[in-house]
């Protein structure tokens, strides 16, 4: 599946999840998932938020960012050697 988010309108959200500043963000949704482009503007945060039943992944492009350690879960999908 490819997502062609330049096909897709841009939203600015003010103060996204609570958060400071304004994030523009380009979501695909389908009945199930939700993939989102997003940048967080210079001075901006994405409020704290928590997944319950649904989790997030997030793939940093470019540009600095801190997380608090406190709510921050990281994990990995490693393959098993040799699978395909």
């Amino acid at each position: 599946m490819q997502v062609d988010f330049d096909s897709i309108q841009p939203e600015t959200i003010e103060h996204f999840k609570g958060g400071e500043g304004s994030v523009t963000t380009q979501a695909y949704v389908d009945g199930n998932n939700r993939i989102m482009r997003a940048t967080v503007h210079p001075h901006s945060s994405i409020g704290w938020h928590q997944h319950s039943g649904n989790s997030e992944i997030v793939y940093v492009m470019s540009g600095v960012g801190k997380v608090d350690e406190e709510d921050l879960v990281v994990f990995a999908v490693v393959p098993q050697h040799g699978s395909l």
